[in-house]
Formats: structure tokens, sequence, C-alpha cells
């Protein structure tokens, strides 16, 4: 692509061009510029010597901008004997810790053990321990059929099934002849569910079932039971219930004894 002269604007070609070696680096055409081929061929032919258009030249006549670019060379000149400074004293640095690190080296004694590359520590570190199984064969009957006898050794410690978390419901307003295993049977039929509930029956200290003109239960349910067990559509009339406070009856035993007793489940 032909450049264009900085002049006129023109096209101009290789044969016709000189290039400004002042600050504008702008080419111009030799007839612009009344330069011949001779001139420019001299000055290209001189690294002493160089060609500035006229806007350079003017630049340089003025004593401000000639004494600006002098200080900012001066400025360029300082910082890169600074940065020349730092990186001696660097490679200084980096050769003195070079010559101490081998002097430790060299006092050291290294070790014959070869070393796992770290891939393969990695590796080795998520591999699980492999449960072995004598090879003998099983003994295998119509009921074990599919099965096989591995010794477990005892002294390996199992995992403790997760306890299921319960909300304690207190019972009351029953016959003292009612049984926990009937208001097991009920808590379940009301609350129509399957999962476990423990049933305590509460009798105060010193009394008997005789004397005794009602008695109270405890319920152990499952805490995702706790709404529809406090619900008074849940019970039929005459029990009364609420959430069994462990707080306030902090001293239970004083004043309770727990025990399962024979009889029926009386409510109105």
């Amino acid at each position: 692509m032909e450049s264009v002269c900085c002049a006129c604007a023109g096209d101009l070609a290789k044969a016709d061009e000189i290039v400004c070696n002042g600050f504008c680096k702008s080419s111009f055409h030799l007839q612009c510029v009344r330069l011949t081929t001779e001139i420019r061929d001299t000055v290209a032919g001189c690294s002493q010597l160089f060609w500035m258009c006229n806007a350079c030249k003017k630049m340089m006549d003025n004593a401000r901008f000639r004494q600006a670019i002098t200080s900012t060379n001066n400025a360029m000149q300082a910082m890169a004997d600074d940065q020349n400074k730092v990186l001696d004293e660097l490679r200084k640095e980096i050769a003195l810790n070079t010559t101490k690190i081998n002097t430790i080296l060299q006092r050291t004694p290294l070790s014959t053990t070869p070393r796992i590359p770290l891939s393969q520590q990695i590796t080795n570190s998520r591999k699980r321990p492999r449960l072995i199984i004598p090879d003998e064969t099983p003994q295998r009957n119509n009921a074990t059929e599919g099965t096989r006898d591995v010794q477990v050794d005892d002294s390996i410690p199992l995992a403790a099934a997760k306890k299921e978390k319960l909300f304690w419901l207190y019972l009351s307003g029953f016959d003292p002849q009612a049984t926990t295993s009937q208001i097991v049977k009920l808590v379940k039929s009301n609350l129509n569910t399957d999962k476990t509930v423990d049933v305590v029956k509460l009798v105060p200290k010193g009394k008997t079932l005789e004397e005794l003109t009602f008695v109270s239960f405890k319920a152990g349910i499952n805490i995702e039971l706790k709404d529809l067990a406090l619900s008074s559509s849940t019970w039929q009339k005459g029990i009364k219930f609420r959430p069994f406070d462990f707080q306030h009856n902090s001293n239970a035993r004083t004043f309770f004894r727990f025990q399962p007793t024979p009889g029926g489940v009386q409510s109105q």
C-alpha cells in the first residue's frame, strides 16, 4: 500500500519519498520539501546525518521545548540506571542464597528412600481398606440360599443406629387399670401411625391404684406428629393432653412410680 504525503496528501511511491527523522516520522514528496534524490541518498548513506521537516525543525528551534526534551531524556536515563542497579543487587543476592543452599545440601545427608510421586500419593490416599473374606466355600441351605457367612471382627466398632427424635405428650384422665399397651394402641390409632410409640404410666409415689380415681401417661411419639398430637380433634372427649414438661417434672421419680398395670382404658 502506497503512503500519503504529509504536505499535499497525495499518494507517493518509494522512489519519490523521504521520511522525517524528527518527531513526526512522516513521509513527504521530494518535490514538496524541495529536495533531490541525491540529497536523500546522501542522508540515507550517512548515519550521522538526518533530515527534519519544517514543523519538527521549528520545535527544535524552541529553547523551552529542547530543554523539556533534554530533561525527559535525563530522567529516563536516571530511571534506567536505577533499574540496572536494582537488578545487579538482586543478581548478587540470588547468587549468595544459591551458595548458602548448596552448602546446606552438602552438609545434610540425603534420604535413600525413593520419593513417591505426588499423583501416586493422592491416589493411594483415596483408596479404602478392603475387607478380606477367607476363600472358603459357604454352606448353603434352603433358608440361607444366596447368602454368605462372613466373620466380623468384634473389635471393630459398628455405627450406632440413628435414634429417632421423640416428642413427649402428657395424657391424663384414664381409668387406673389402663395399661401401657392399651395407651400405645390408642395413640397409634388416633395419630394414624405405625411408628414406634413409647408409653410410661405415671402413678404417684405412695399411692395404690385402688386409691386413685384416674391415672396419667407420658407418650413419646415421632416429632413429625407433634402438631397432630396437640390438636383437640385428635383425642376423645374426657382425655386431657398437653406437652410433657421435663423441666417441670424434673423430680418426677420422686412423685411418680412408673409401672405397667393390667386393666382397660376408659375414656368418656
